[in-house]
Formats: structure tokens, C-alpha cells, sequence
């Protein structure tokens, strides 16, 4: 068994509007997300299916709010819930927010036949990041 705490976890992504910390552990990938408030993650994802993200997420709010749009509708996840987002997702910030996700490991996706080759986004610090990058680099989509 391991814990992470989010210090400890790399930064993947600094986005102007959104920081992204990833590490892979076992069959999972340790997320921590948080979007600046207003950050929507709905332009990055166009052209992936549904204009959605594809991917189940597990996880707990640590702070703020997020709206989540499905096909299905909208729902807001708040500080202190857990929740279960699953394929066919895209978030908006309502307040500056955090977020703790389990997202399958990378390469789970790569063998469940949804990964596309992509680039690899550039590390923080090389230049300024988008949301569009973050969104690349969970679901190794092309943009």
C-alpha cells in the first residue's frame, strides 16, 4: 500500500489556468488537479468523443467547486465529495478548486485500444501551457 501526498507528486503540466501533478501507481495513475476559477476544459476536448473526456476519474474534492457536464446533464461536485466521473465528462471551474483523481494508468489506456499517438506536451517552465495540453497529456489525444 502507498500514500501520496500532492507535494510529492511531479508536476506534469502548469497551464495559465490549471496545474496538473501525475505519478502512475500500480494499475492507476495518482492525479492532482487544480483549475483557477472559470477554468472550462470543454474547448480542449473537442475532437475527442462526445467533444468529452473518455476516461472514468475516481476521486475526492479537496476544495472549491466544479460543474460537470455529461451527455446526461450537469451536476456540481463540491469541497469534501467524493465522486465517480465516468466516460463522457468536461469540467468547468465554478471556484478555484482541487481535486484528487485515479484515473486508469496510462498505459491501461494504451491497450484498451482509446490511446492515439501523440506528442508529448511540454514540461512547465519550456512555455506557457493550456488547457488543451492538460487534456492532451490525461488522454494522450493529439491537438
Amino acid at each position: 500500500m502507498e500514500a501520496f501526498e500532492k507535494q510529492d507528486v511531479p508536476v506534469a503540466i502548469e497551464a495559465d489556468d490549471a496545474q496538473l501533478r501525475t505519478m502512475e501507481a500500480g494499475d492507476m495513475t495518482v492525479t492532482f488537479m487544480t483549475p483557477k476559477q472559470g477554468a472550462d476544459f470543454g474547448p480542449a476536448l473537442q475532437g475527442l468523443p462526445d467533444d468529452k473526456c473518455p476516461y472514468p476519474h475516481w476521486g475526492y474534492m479537496l476544495r472549491g467547486r466544479l460543474r460537470m457536464t455529461t451527455n446526461d446533464g450537469e451536476q456540481v461536485y463540491e469541497a469534501g465529495q467524493a465522486f465517480y466521473w465516468g466516460p463522457g465528462h468536461s469540467p468547468v471551474a465554478l471556484e478555484a478548486a482541487s481535486t484528487s483523481t485515479s484515473p486508469p494508468q496510462r498505459s491501461s489506456r494504451r491497450r484498451s485500444g482509446t490511446y492515439r499517438a501523440a506528442g508529448r506536451p511540454r514540461r512547465a517552465g519550456s512555455r506557457p501551457a493550456s488547457l488543451s495540453q492538460i487534456v492532451r497529456h490525461v488522454t494522450d489525444a493529439p491537438r
